[in-house]
């Protein structure tokens, strides 16, 4: 069954068995409570149900105590703590990698305007080549 809030319009789909005949409930996203009153609900129907189920091992302590409609479940978020943690930590590790190593900052210089240079030289090339044809 889809139960409706009459404030802001949220469906959610609950069970018969849950409301019955009527229940009050609770829009978890606007915080209206009403009374939902089930007039369509069928005792023997449900109970035919029941019959045809296996009986359940471990009861869901959280449905049958809940202020329904509740369908959303939090999803577990990392700390900002650890976050900071981690983000500080991985600052830390690379810059003592930065620190420890040894290069030639003229040779590194050098090295990328060489790189840059072919680049170039292999782009000139294409152009050459494309307007040629």
């Amino acid at each position: 069954m889809i139960v409706t809030c009459p404030s802001c319009d949220s469906q959610y789909l609950v069970d018969t068995g849950q409301i019955r005949y009527g229940r009050h409930v609770k829009c978890t996203r606007c915080n209206h409570t009403w009374y939902f009153e089930n007039n369509n609900f069928d005792v023997e129907e449900l109970k035919s149900k029941l019959e045809f189920q296996p009986p359940k091992i471990k009861e869901d302590i959280k449905n049958t105590q809940s202020n329904l409609p509740v369908v959303y479940e939090s999803k577990s978020k990392i700390p900002l703590p650890f976050l900071l943690l981690v983000v500080v930590s991985t600052s830390v590790l690379g810059y003592e990698i930065y620190e420890s190593l040894d290069f030639d900052a003229e040779a590194l210089n050098q090295n990328m305007n060489n790189s840059i240079d072919k680049i170039v030289m292999w782009f000139k090339d294409f152009i050459d080549i494309l307007f040629k044809n």
